[in-house]
């Protein structure tokens, strides 16, 4: 890997030992620090320069929210679920990891959407999260 960079001023790449290498079948993690410069989403992207033969240069999208840590947001891990290729009347289980990531409490309530073949299954249709706090479900 010849060059990471990162096109956005709130997020800074911390590993600066470029350029690096990496052996074959191996991955290696490249730091990125979000420091909040306003309230409300912020976006950059990454840029990564290699010598791979099908892609040179790739891109990563970035995006932290900043809070004034008085004002509710929610953490979604990821928010879409790709469930594999399931044979029809067996079943297959996946996870929403929700949370908080503000200073104040989070008040959670949940409802599925969609074809019958899904179920949802937590605590109950609504749950609180502390500040900083995470769950499962």
């Amino acid at each position: 890997m010849t060059e990471v960079g990162s096109d956005s001023e709130p997020f800074e790449i911390q590993t600066k030992s470029f350029p690096f290498s990496v052996p074959a079948g191996v991955g290696r993690e490249v730091l990125i620090r979000y420091t909040a410069s306003l309230i409300g989403l912020e976006t950059g992207s990454v840029s990564i320069r290699s010598n791979s033969a099908d892609q040179p240069e790739a891109f990563v999208t970035i995006q932290a929210a900043g809070s004034d840590g008085q004002t509710p947001r929610i953490r979604l891990e990821r928010e879409m679920i790709g469930f594999p290729v399931v044979a029809v009347g067996d079943t297959s289980t996946s996870k929403i990891a929700i949370g908080n990531a503000s200073l104040v409490v989070l008040d959670v309530e949940w409802e599925l959407n969609g074809q019958d073949a899904f179920s949802a299954t937590a605590s109950g249709p609504m749950f609180t999260l502390g500040g900083g706090d995470r769950v499962s479900s």
